[in-house]
């Protein structure tokens, strides 16, 4: 089989999928309905669903017929919160909620691998688990299936686990890849900035700490495209009329 080609033949119910789930987008812990529409789906392929053991996500199992290792296949499932307008007829009915991070092109493209790899399941060595994760987006999914026993509920632990996270920069059918883990780990931090308070329309103000904030026409007088040395820094809120001209900001800002 031309796996190429198939894919293409399947690219009407892959779209259809990703267009459905981006029309209904479910936060991290919430995609009930998502989670009900890969069930349905998966049960018409020759896999085994395997019951994460959480409310949301699923797992499918496709055993190959002939030996070889276990891997992986995973995707996340989630949405997040946002409303930004969009064009065409494609869009979430969901007020405050988008799948804004492409999670139903990436579980749209898991379930097409699924149909893929069952169709060659006489052929296929070892085995594949196609591993829809919930709560990616309030970082918390990976570590809850873990905590629930995940790798307990198949045959073995995987050798290696793939994921893909679509990349619009990159042109289309190309694959960006790296030796080793990549991508593996979402974290939240903190951070404090120190120094000088100022507004974010007049930021010229926390300049120095040691004099007070200029007066406007000094602060006017300072705009300059053509000001020697300092690093320059572009901020829209705070810009001139004239597009041309940067602020000219010291090296202590």
């Amino acid at each position: 089989m031309d796996l190429l080609l198939r894919a293409q033949a399947l690219f009407p119910v892959l779209k259809a999928l990703k267009d459905d789930l981006h029309r209904h987008p479910e936060l991290s812990g919430r995609e009930v309905r998502t989670t009900a529409l890969l069930k349905q789906k998966l049960s018409a392929l020759p896999v085994e669903l395997v019951d994460l053991g959480v409310p949301t996500g699923t797992a499918a199992l496709l055993r190959g017929g002939r030996p070889g290792p276990l891997v992986a296949l995973r995707a996340d499932i989630d949405a997040i919160v946002q409303d930004t307008p969009e064009r065409g007829t494609v869009v979430s009915e969901r007020p405050g909620v988008m799948h804004a991070c492409g999670h139903d092109f990436h579980t749209a493209g898991l379930y097409g691998a699924a149909v893929l790899l069952s169709e060659l399941q006489d052929t296929l060595p070892g085995g594949v688990i196609f591993l829809f994760q919930p709560s990616k987006e309030t970082t918390g999914g990976a570590r809850l299936l873990l905590d629930h026993g995940l790798w307990a509920r198949f045959p073995e632990k995987p050798r290696w686990i793939f994921g893909v996270h679509n990349r619009p920069q990159l042109p289309a059918g190309t694959i960006a890849v790296t030796p080793g883990p990549l991508m593996a780990e979402k974290s939240n931090f903190t951070i404090t900035l120190h120094g000088r308070t100022g507004h974010g329309a007049l930021p010229i103000g926390a300049w120095t700490s040691s004099s007070p904030p200029p007066p406007l026409s000094r602060a006017s007088s300072r705009w300059s495209a053509a000001t020697p040395t300092p690093p320059t820094a572009w901020c829209a809120p705070c810009a001139p009329s004239t597009p041309a001209r940067r602020r000219t900001l010291p090296p202590t800002f």
